[in-house]
C-alpha cells in the first residue's frame, strides 16, 4: 500500500530551493541510499512553459521509505518524476510536460545499473533507445519513431559480441538485409527482409 503526501510551497521556499539546485551537480545513477526529495529540481526542457511546478506529490512504501517522487503543476505531472525500488535505488527517472511524458526517460536494474535509456517526444518514444544486461553491457540499440521500432537495430551477445543487425518498419518486422553473428563474431547467416517475412540467401 501506498500512501501520498503532497506539500505545498510558499514562492520563498521555491525560490530558496531553485537557488539550491543551480549549486548541485545531479547525479544519473547510484544515487543515495537515503534519497533527499528536494536535492534537485527538473532540469528538462518544456514547450510549453518554464520549469515552475506548484506541489510535489510524493507516495511512499509502508516502512514510510519513497516509492516515487513526482514534480506538478496544476496538478498534473510536470518536470521530473522518480520512481524507487525498495531498498532506495531508483527505479525510474523520467520528465513530463503538463501531464504528458517527455525528454529523457532511463530505467535501472536494482543495483543502480541502467537497464533502458531513451528519450520520449510528445508522449511517444523516439529517437535512439539503448538496452542493456544487468552487467552494463549492451543488449540492443533500436530507433523508434512515434512508439514503434523504425529504423536500424543492433542486438548483442552476453559477451559483447554483436549478435543481429537490420532495419525495421515498424511492429517489430524487418525489411531489407539481416545480419545474424555466432558469439564469437562470426557471421552466422544473412537473410534478405520484406515486411517481416526474411529468407536466407547466405550462411
Amino acid at each position: 500500500m501506498r500512501f501520498p503526501i503532497v506539500l505545498i510551497f510558499s514562492f520563498f521556499l521555491i525560490y530558496s530551493l531553485l537557488n539550491l539546485s543551480a549549486c548541485q551537480e545531479k547525479a544519473e545513477v547510484n544515487l543515495p541510499k537515503e534519497p533527499i526529495p528536494y536535492k534537485t529540481l527538473p532540469d528538462f526542457i518544456c514547450a510549453h512553459g518554464d520549469l515552475a511546478f506548484d506541489s510535489i506529490d510524493i507516495q511512499t512504501f509502508e516502512d514510510g521509505s519513497h516509492f516515487s517522487i513526482t514534480f506538478l503543476s496544476g496538478g498534473q505531472p510536470h518536470g521530473q518524476q522518480l520512481i524507487y525500488y525498495e531498498n532506495g535505488e531508483i527505479k525510474t527517472r523520467r520528465h513530463y510536460c503538463l501531464g504528458e511524458i517527455n525528454g529523457p526517460f532511463t530505467n535501472y536494474y536494482e543495483d543502480g545499473t541502467i537497464q533502458v535509456r531513451g528519450y520520449y517526444h510528445e508522449g511517444r518514444m523516439s529517437g535512439s533507445w539503448h538496452f542493456y544486461y544487468p552487467d552494463g553491457k549492451p543488449k540492443e540499440v533500436v530507433y523508434f519513431i512515434d512508439n514503434e521500432e523504425r529504423g536500424p537495430f543492433r542486438e548483442y551477445h552476453k559477451n559483447g559480441q554483436l549478435k543481429a543487425s537490420g532495419y525495421y518498419i515498424g511492429e517489430d518486422r524487418e525489411h531489407g538485409l539481416l545480419y545474424l553473428y555466432e558469439e564469437d563474431g562470426e557471421l552466422k547467416r544473412r537473410m534478405r527482409c520484406n515486411n517481416g517475412i526474411c529468407f536466407t540467401i547466405s550462411s
